[in-house]
């Protein structure tokens, strides 16, 4: 680059080193991925927490994870730039799609996408278990180069700031959380609408049910044993009436 001022001129330049390219490959859903690999993102990252891992002896030189709370996680990218966080085991087996949002102060919250029960339809507020947009934080998704990511979390609204989602806490222990539109988040506990046509409340009054038939099925029982016992009784006092007589 030239850069002049009046008579006086001067050339820089400048080297731009573009990060070694690895081979290592994941999938998810019906999509192949390729590990990123970037020496600004890992630094970027380590002030959120993030620990870079390099794998040893692997057959990709730069082969690696993130650990943060005792979960592992890679940033893979397909050959359509979309790009997403993915949570793996041990043995690098993807888990899940992940959601990394933070707060001012770099606090962050790992989303993830948990899935309920078909015959789950628990509502908050009238509000249904949906897909709700959710702000990423940019240190881990804005990186030059253009790539695109899902932030679509599955959630019940709160209000107009906030939602309730689940997110990943330390070794894979998931919760139910708070989360604002300022990345802030908490543990939620949750009291839901009350839903009549919930299978498991007809399960409860179904239990509840059988139990009622087996209490007057034991009083019928018990009634019918007092009969039978008075009825000796009864009888035995009659024989010894005669015997004395």
């Amino acid at each position: 680059m030239k850069a002049t001022d009046g008579e006086i001129s001067q050339e820089f330049k400048f080297q731009v080193k573009k990060s070694a390219e690895s081979k290592v490959a994941y999938s998810f859903g019906d999509r192949k991925y390729t590990l990123f690999n970037d020496e600004i993102l890992n630094k970027n990252l380590k002030e959120y927490g993030f620990e870079y891992k390099k794998i040893e002896n692997a057959k990709d030189a730069f082969d690696h994870y993130f650990e943060f709370n005792g979960n592992r996680f890679v940033l893979v990218v397909d050959d359509e730039n979309n790009a997403k966080w993915l949570m793996i085991d041990e043995k690098k087996n993807v888990i899940d799609e992940v959601f990394i949002v933070s707060d001012k102060d770099k606090n962050v919250t790992v989303l993830v996408n948990e899935m309920l029960n078909e015959e789950d339809d628990r509502t908050y507020g009238g509000n249904r278990y949906e897909k709700l947009e959710v702000s990423l934080a940019k240190d881990f998704t804005d990186f030059g180069f253009d790539f695109v990511f899902n932030n679509e979390v599955y959630g019940w609204i709160n209000d107009d700031n906030s939602l309730f989602t689940h997110a990943v806490l330390k070794t894979n222990n998931r919760r139910l959380v708070y989360l604002d539109h300022d990345g802030k988040s908490e543990v939620a506990y949750v009291a839901f609408d009350r839903n009549f046509d919930s299978p498991y409340l007809y399960g409860l009054i179904g239990f509840g049910g059988l139990m009622m038939v087996g209490f007057i099925s034991s009083l019928v029982v018990i009634r019918k044993r007092n009969k039978q016992i008075n009825h000796l009784l009864n009888r035995r006092s009659t024989i010894e009436v005669q015997e004395v007589q």
